[in-house]
């Protein structure tokens, strides 16, 4: 029996929705603390350690051994190293020959995560029962406990290269956050109003003196105390990605699946170039070649290096194509069963998203322009021509301005 895939994917030319989804920009380049290292080769090695991490997705070490039984020498696959200084503390900053990599992990069978990078929305809720309660924002905080909540998940982030991102509040969102509706789900509104790959909502409370608790998506089996709660934290959140950014090897022998990608709502020649580059960075795709060109759709007869599941996990992380439907069916009679034994995958209605920005309302940005000219002419006829004093000084009972021009004879007045 042959499966389809259906992957219903917008173009966005929308100047607010430019990327929901993020590209990794230093996929190949790590960063160790000095702490964590104790000469350059020991930096260099476990910088290696923590690259395979990243690629792969996956804290197992049967990737390391992978690479140790295929007797891989990590230090020649460094490009350059430095130390850097970020904020008060040193980083032994390493970059790797991605070129020279990649095809040497493929060789041992390892799965490969891509450029593109899922965004994990996070809405934290911190319950220390002495006030409201307090929603994590990205913006700076000066609670010490949320501020090290707050720097895990940024170095999380930087470990495993994903987007680990918490909601930017404006006052609609806190008054609604704040207010005491049980018919309201804070968690619904926040992750239907922010694009996200996956959602975590967190209730960190106090229920005694250094007691917490956690509830939500990540929940712990019994109290904590405060100096537990980061760690438990760490733990949570890289077992939530272990599962999350796994991509599964092929069974042994076992070879990838072919998929028919078709990419609609081409409407240039750049959108072209644009569709080619994107799948140039995804790693799930071993190869490919032109099944069918029409104007605005290009079909792409793909062979992937696993199983399209892989395939799938690069696509809902890509800056240029935005999932927003998938559904599996199985077709009798499809036309690709016929060209391969294997089991073959088509994925229809794929749509482009272009990344060029540009202004919708110019109308409604001129006419602002001009609002604003207006103001200012204003306030220059009222600073030159009217009394702006008359707002910071009182007046006699003749209604003249004190300490204004034609009153200094007069000297200093008391009332």
């Amino acid at each position: 029996m042959i499966q389809k895939i259906k992957i219903l994917i917008l173009l966005n030319v929308l100047m607010a929705n430019i990327a929901f989804t993020k590209e990794l920009p230093a996929l190949f380049e790590v960063k160790i603390p000095e702490d964590q290292y104790t000469n350059t080769n020991d930096g260099l090695n476990k910088a290696f350690n923590r690259l395979i991490q990243k690629l792969s997705g996956s804290r197992s070490k049967q990737f390391l051994w992978r690479i140790g039984d295929a007797q891989l020498n990590k230090i020649e696959f460094v490009s350059s190293y430095s130390t850097e200084l970020i904020g008060e503390q040193e980083f032994l900053s390493v970059r790797f020959n991605g070129e020279s990599l990649i095809p040497e992990l493929r060789k041992i069978g390892m799965p490969l995560i891509g450029f593109n990078r899922p965004v994990i929305l996070i809405l934290f809720k911190i319950d220390t029962g002495e006030s409201a309660p307090v929603y994590l924002s990205s913006s700076s905080s000066s609670d010490q406990l949320a501020a090290e909540i707050k720097q895990t998940l940024k170095n999380i982030a930087l470990e495993r290269g994903v987007y680990l991102e918490l909601p930017e509040f404006d006052l609609e969102d806190q008054n609604l956050l704040n207010q005491a509706n049980i018919l309201f789900s804070p968690s619904n509104y926040i992750e239907e109003k922010f694009y996200n790959d996956a959602f975590l909502a967190i209730e960190l409370v106090r229920i005694g003196i250094n007691q917490w608790s956690v509830n939500g998506d990540l929940k712990s089996i019994s109290p904590l105390q405060e100096k537990q709660v980061i760690e438990f934290f760490k733990n949570a959140v890289h077992e939530f990605l272990d599962d999350f950014l796994e991509v599964k090897p092929l069974e042994p022998g076992a070879s990838g699946e072919r998929v028919m990608v078709s990419i609609q709502g081409l409407k240039n020649f750049q959108d072209f170039q644009s569709v080619e580059s994107e799948l140039d960075k995804i790693f799930a795709i071993k190869s490919r070649s032109f099944h069918a060109f029409e104007r605005t759709k290009i079909d792409y007869m793909t062979q992937l290096f696993q199983t399209k599941d892989s395939l799938m996990k690069e696509l809902r992380g890509s800056t240029k194509f935005l999932i927003k439907e998938y559904n599996a069916d199985e077709v009798a009679d499809s036309p690709i069963q016929r060209q391969s034994d294997q089991h073959s995958f088509i994925t229809d209605k794929i749509y482009v998203r272009n990344s060029k920005r540009r202004c919708r309302d110019m109308f409604f940005l001129m006419l602002f322009c001009a609002y604003m000219i207006g103001v200012l002419m204003v306030a220059f006829v009222a600073f030159d021509s009217g009394q702006p004093t008359r707002l910071l000084y009182a007046s006699d009972w003749h209604g003249r301005t004190c300490g204004a021009r034609g009153l200094d004879p007069f000297g200093e007045v008391y009332d």
